[in-house]
């Protein structure tokens, strides 16, 4: 009885340390967050939605999911709602992906870029649009997060394309 219990006692003790072997050789290259894209805004039942396809690079050799995501879209220094991640969305390996992304959001937050919108909608002016925050990358058992910021400038051209104008 003695033998049988040490020899399980050391079969654990061994798939722990290759676990933890394992996971100290899982070097990852950071991922690559390059743009917005296809940026949108439309309502839906009465409330507006911002959505955009972050695109991104994996130079990795392997694909993973990702679980979690953190971040906030800022349009003119201004917080503008919540973001929805897509289920289960997968990352290919040395691949360029676009996670598509919706931002539910409330008539109260666009109107603190109104004035800002409409020197956009005019031509006169440019906007930033800032999206920031953390993304957690899965593989298996492994998890690793990332913070992520990208800037872009969105210009009347942009703006008018997601109104559909």
């Amino acid at each position: 009885m003695k033998f049988s219990s040490f020899v399980l006692s050391l079969q654990t003790v061994f798939v722990c340390s290759m676990v933890i072997s394992l996971s100290a050789c899982f070097s990852t290259l950071p991922v690559e967050f390059r743009k917005i894209d296809a940026l949108n805004i439309n309502t839906q039942e009465n409330i507006p939605q911002i959505s955009f396809d972050m695109v991104m690079n994996n130079p990795n050799n392997w694909g993973f999911k990702i679980v979690n995501i953190e971040t906030e879209l800022l349009l003119d220094q201004h917080a503008v709602g919540s973001i929805v991640l897509p289920r289960n969305f997968k990352v290919k390996r040395k691949a360029e992906s676009r996670m598509p992304v919706k931002i539910s959001t409330s008539t109260q937050e666009l109107l603190t870029i109104l004035p800002s919108g409409i020197g956009l909608l005019l031509g006169s002016q440019s906007m930033d649009a800032i999206v920031h925050g953390k993304i957690t990358f899965g593989k298996f058992l492994f998890r690793k997060k990332y913070p992520f910021e990208i800037k872009q400038k969105v210009d009347s051209k942009m703006m008018k394309g997601a109104l559909g104008f």
